[in-house]
């Protein structure tokens, strides 16, 4: 994975929030759908680089409850992968807000489907 840790965690959140507020106050949703779908791309990858972010610091910070001997690191690429799929939460939840489609059962739906996906993830990446 060639994306270094310092653009991916502190570059690529402001990048995206700077183009967040560009296309919201610039483009017209009326006028075309490109600008919609630039705008959930946006908020995408802003969750997914503070999902890396958090991901990071938290598996550094907190203890291993029960576990005994060298803890060593959380891979870059696990961690990448994890907060991609986590980021699909809120990005879908605000996407199906958008046309009026979020009901309890596409919650759990999507809960489903991230805890799946972070299943497939660990054991394809331990």
């Amino acid at each position: 994975m060639a994306v270094s840790t310092h653009i991916f965690g502190k570059t690529l959140p402001l990048g995206s929030l700077i183009g967040i507020l560009l296309l919201v106050n610039f483009t017209d949703p009326t006028k075309s759908v490109a600008s919609i779908l630039l705008v959930f791309l946006c908020l995408y990858i802003f969750c997914t680089s503070v999902l890396y972010g958090l991901l990071r610091y938290v598996y550094h910070r907190l203890p291993a409850p029960g576990y005994r001997g060298d803890r060593s690191q959380m891979s870059v690429q696990r961690a990448y992968y994890i907060a991609s799929a986590l980021a699909f939460v809120p990005v879908g939840l605000i996407a199906m807000q958008s046309l009026n489609q979020v009901r309890l059962f596409d919650l759990g739906l999507i809960l489903v489907l991230v805890s799946l996906l972070i299943f497939y993830i660990v054991k394809r990446t331990s």
